[in-house]
């Protein structure tokens, strides 16, 4: 009997949870008249926003423009300036007139031309006379024989002409046409007789340049050679024999003696310009080319010592390595 009452009322919960799901999709429009579930239309899509409209630009703002003047307008202009001008010209001869007619009044400022600069009387000095050319004195007037001269002047043309073989050889014909000069009383014949031994050496040294080292080394030792005959014959201390030997000794390695020519250069210079009381150009030439002779020598020195020593045994008796 209990049984049954459950029953009953489970029942009618359920048909009054039922009725009441129906009245409830009935109220909100989820089932048709016969109570069947209808669902519910989903809602239309939004339309599209549209995008704002876009910001006009400003208005650019009124530029100004100066109208042309008409022809009118210039022909006023220029009246008007003219008119100008002349009032003014007349107010300053009226102002003139006012000053005239007044005894005792100053006269008007006027403009003054500049003051030239004051010059000085100083007294004209007559033009230097003209110098005459100097003219080389003629050899043979100074005891030298002729063919000897005309030998030199085409050696000095040769060796100018870079035709150093040439030249050597017309040095050398000079010198046998003009014979020995052993008499110290003939100082002319002697400086001559330097010249072209100093000249010969010129020319050995720039062949030595020319050849290679086999031929260049017998090339400097005749300028040596020369060199040394030249301050010898020369009457006088010979500073460009000394130079020349001081660089031929270099070339072939004997820096000590280059040096010391290069110093008797300058003491022969200085000596030879204590007359005159000055050192002339050629003079300034020699020894600014004897110190740079000193400092090649020094250097060349100097590389030699290093080289020296680096060579240093290692190791057992008589084996030598080179770093």
């Amino acid at each position: 009997e209990n049984n049954g009452g459950a029953q009953k009322k489970s029942s009618m919960l359920r048909k009054l949870k039922k009725a009441s799901s129906k009245l409830w999709k009935s109220a909100t429009g989820q089932t048709d008249d016969r109570g069947r579930f209808v669902a519910e239309p989903p809602p239309p899509p939004l339309p599209p926003r549209a995008p704002p409209p876009a910001a006009a630009p400003p208005p650019p703002p009124p530029v100004a423009t100066a109208a042309a003047p008409t022809a009118d307008e210039k022909a006023r202009r220029t009246a008007a300036r003219l008119e100008k001008k002349r009032r003014r010209n007349a107010a300053r001869q009226r102002q003139k007139a006012k000053e005239a007619a007044v005894p005792g009044a100053p006269p008007a400022p006027t403009r003054q031309a500049p003051r030239p600069p004051p010059t000085r009387d100083v007294p004209s000095r007559p033009p230097p006379p003209p110098r005459a050319a100097p003219t080389a004195p003629n050899p043979c007037d100074l005891g030298i024989p002729g063919a000897a001269a005309k030998a030199k002047a085409d050696g000095d043309s040769q060796f100018r002409a870079n035709n150093v073989v040439a030249a050597r050889e017309s040095y050398t014909r000079a010198l046998d046409r003009l014979g020995a000069t052993d008499d110290a009383a003939d100082a002319t014949r002697r400086s001559f007789r330097a010249a072209l031994l100093s000249n010969r050496a010129a020319c050995d040294m720039a062949m030595a340049r020319q050849h290679g080292a086999s031929k260049a080394r017998v090339c400097y030792h005749r300028a040596i050679r020369d060199c040394t005959l030249a301050f010898e014959a020369a009457p006088a201390p010979y500073a460009r024999a000394m130079l020349r030997r001081g660089q031929a000794k270099l070339a072939v390695g004997n820096s000590a003696g280059a040096i010391e020519d290069a110093f008797s250069v300058e003491a022969a210079v200085v000596e030879m310009s204590a007359a005159d009381g000055e050192v002339g150009q050629r003079g300034q030439a020699e020894i600014k080319e004897a110190r740079e002779l000193v400092a090649k020598a020094r250097h060349f020195e100097t590389q030699r010592r290093r080289l020296a020593g680096a060579a240093r045994p290692r190791g057992g008796a008589g084996r030598v390595v080179i770093d």
